[in-house]
């Protein structure tokens, strides 16, 4: 992307060029032919699809603007409760807005006015993939991004971070789309929806500011956008707060049963809960799982997946699983965040909720929550 970025710049640049040579003369032409109205309308067609042309170049020009800019410390929460309404003004009166602003999160470096763009875009983006109207979640929290996490995502560093999502109760799209989804002119809209630069164009603010963005999203089940943002320094305009953050990994002995369709998360979780002292066995569906639950009375927690390819989905499984089992824990996890999850069933929620993508020392601290504390109800 980096690439692309570049070549965008540099065409962008030659481009305005080309537009401003265009204008200038549009605009010279206008008066020598200011007795001829068919004559005018036309240069001022002209000239108003000249400014439409730049104002694409300079959505281009952003987006390749790679480098961090100096900033000072701002907080997240103030931009987006300061922009809410303007939110709520750009999408329809069908679709609702929930903001979950974690109250304790860090400043962070950026550009305010960029930021309020990337907002303001991911949430047109929302709306186009709720043409019957729907919700939008928007929540913040503090979170710390480990070696382990970086190992998969070498395109960011440890330290802390504040987390934005933005998900919605859309559409949703293929794993193919979802690949593609920040290149320069890529769209799935139709030619007069979109520009395709509206999602580039967040990628490059998130790469300026030091940043780190994931999507996940799946076809009928809606859409989750992740932005991560490096904490300020602690004496730049912010305290990073105690207890914030979690570093120690918690152990246990106990047997976990984890249940995923995707085969790498099911080995990735099985391992991470080995190295924390746990017995693990594992499933790739429900129904697989639910034997498991018959023949073996040693399992004491279910950690499963919530969208399940075949079969029951997690809230199902779990439910069946402690009818079957009565005391049995359960922790679902998701790529979408609990508050959407929350509001696309109507309330119906885990006690205990894990959101994608997680660090081996927040998988550990939420089984350990989950085995620890009174008994769920299903």
């Amino acid at each position: 992307m980096e690439a692309v970025g570049q070549l965008s710049g540099g065409l962008a640049h030659d481009f305005n060029n080309i537009l401003g040579i265009i204008g200038g003369n549009l605009e010279m032409l206008r008066p020598m032919v200011a007795d001829k109205e068919k004559a005018v309308r036309r240069i001022e067609t002209a000239l108003r699809n000249v400014e439409r042309a730049a104002k694409l170049t300079r959505r281009l020009l952003n987006f390749s603007r790679q480098q961090p800019q100096p900033n000072a410390p701002v907080s997240v929460n103030e931009i987006i409760a300061g922009m809410s309404e303007l939110l709520e003004k750009s999408l329809t009166i069908n679709i609702a807005v929930d903001l979950h602003l974690d109250e304790k999160v860090c400043m962070t470096k950026i550009d305010a006015g960029d930021f309020e763009d990337v907002m303001i875009n991911l949430a047109l983006n929302a709306r186009d993939a709720m043409p019957q109207g729907g919700r939008i979640v928007i929540e913040t929290e503090n979170v710390q991004l480990d070696e382990a996490y970086v190992a998969v995502n070498p395109d960011t560093a440890t330290g802390p971070y504040v987390r934005i999502s933005v998900s919605d109760t859309g559409t949703g799209m293929s794993k193919e789309t979802a690949e593609r989804i920040f290149e320069p002119f890529f769209t799935t809209k139709p030619a007069s929806a979109g520009t395709g630069l509206g999602l580039s164009m967040v990628y490059g603010f998130v790469k300026r500011s030091r940043g780190h963005i994931k999507v996940y999203s799946e076809p009928g089940q809606g859409t989750t956008f992740r932005i991560y943002l490096p904490c300020a320094p602690s004496g730049e305009g912010v305290e990073l707060r105690q207890g914030s953050f979690e570093t120690g990994l918690q152990t246990g002995s106990e047997t976990i049963l984890v249940v995923d369709d995707e085969a790498e998360l099911l080995e990735i979780a099985s391992e991470q809960l080995r190295q924390a002292g746990y017995k693990v066995v594992t499933a790739g569906n429900a129904e697989d799982a639910l034997k498991l639950i018959d023949e073996d009375a040693s399992i004491d927690l279910l950690f499963s997946d919530l969208v399940l390819s075949f079969g029951m989905n997690g809230y199902e499984l779990a439910k069946e699983a402690v009818r079957r089992k009565p005391g049995l824990r359960y922790l679902l996890t998701s790529g979408y965040t609990q508050n959407l999850l929350n509001a696309k069933h109507d309330g119906a929620k885990p006690v205990y909720f894990l959101p994608k993508p997680y660090s081996p020392v927040e998988l550990a601290r939420h089984i350990r929550q989950a085995l620890d504390k009174p008994e769920l109800q299903s």
